[in-house]
C-alpha cells in the first residue's frame, strides 16, 4: 500500500503525535520521518509498513482518499517481528497511567522466543515503571536481565505456539508461524473483554501457590 507525506501527517495530526512520537512507535529516526514528510527521502516497503502498523494499533486507517479513524476494536499485525509493535504499545498506554495501573500481565509466555530488540523494549517498561506480572511453564526459558515477577505452573497448561497479554483495556494474543501461517500479533480493545481477562489472571494468580513465586533482578546496577 502506497501512502502519501499529507496522510502521514494528517494521521499524526489527527492522533496529536509529534514526529518524535511516530518515530518511537516504529523505532525510525526522527530525521528520517522529517524527510518523508518533506519530500526529501522515498520510503522504502519496510519503512511504510513501520508506519501503518504503528498508526494502525493507535486506531488510524489510511484510505484511498486520506485517513479516518478505525473504531474496529480487533487489529491484527502479520509477520515475524511484528510483536515488538505490541510490547511498543504497552509502554505508550501505559507510561503516564497512575503506578497502581502499570501492570502488563503475562500468560504462556516463552523468553526463548524473544529478540534483542524485543529485550531492550521490555528493559525500557522497567525504566518506565511498568510492572510485569508472568505466569509461566515451569520449562519456559525466562528472561534474566529484566525484573519481573513469576509464578510457575504446570507446562501441560500452555500451548508453545502462542501467549496471552493484558494491558489497560487491551487483550492480546501473538501465534508463533506454524504449518506455512506467519505469525501473527491481534490486539482487542474492548474494556469488557479487558476486564474479564484480568479477572481470570487474577484468580490464577491467587491461587497458584507462594512458594512458586520469584523475583528475577537485573545482573547490572541491581543488587
Amino acid at each position: 500500500m502506497l501512502i502519501t507525506t499529507e496522510q502521514i501527517r494528517a494521521a499524526r495530526a489527527l492522533k496529536n503525535w509529534s514526529q518524535t512520537d511516530l518515530a518511537q512507535r516504529t523505532g525510525l529516526a526522527v530525521p528520517t520521518i522529517a524527510n518523508i514528510e518533506l519530500g526529501k527521502q522515498i520510503p522504502g516497503k519496510n519503512t511504510i509498513e513501520k508506519i501503518i502498523d504503528a498508526f494502525k494499533i493507535g486506531e488510524i486507517n489510511f484510505t484511498a482518499h486520506g485517513v479516518e479513524f478505525d473504531r474496529n476494536e480487533i487489529v491484527m499485525l502479520n509477520g515475524w517481528g511484528k510483536f515488538k509493535n505490541l510490547l511498543i504499545d504497552v509502554i505508550h498506554t501505559l507510561e503516564n497511567k497512575p503506578a497502581k495501573e502499570r501492570t502488563f500481565l503475562v500468560f504462556s509466555a516463552d523468553d526463548s522466543l524473544s529478540t534483542e530488540e524485543e529485550k531492550e523494549i521490555y528493559a525500557e517498561m522497567d525504566r518506565s515503571g511498568i510492572k510485569l506480572k508472568h505466569i509461566v511453564s515451569s520449562k519456559a526459558k525466562i528472561l534474566h536481565d529484566i525484573t519481573k515477577t513469576i509464578k510457575e505452573i504446570n507446562p501441560a497448561y500452555f500451548d508453545n505456539q502462542g501467549a496471552v497479554f493484558l494491558y489497560d483495556n487491551k487483550l492480546a494474543f501473538y501465534t508463533a508461524p506454524q504449518d506455512g501461517h506467519d505469525a501473527t500479533t491481534t490486539i482487542i480493545t474492548n474494556e469488557h473483554i479487558a476486564s474479564t481477562f484480568r479477572k481470570i489472571f487474577s484468580f490464577m494468580w491467587d491461587n497458584i501457590p507462594d512458594t512458586k513465586i520469584k523475583t528475577e533482578a537485573k545482573k547490572k546496577g541491581r543488587k
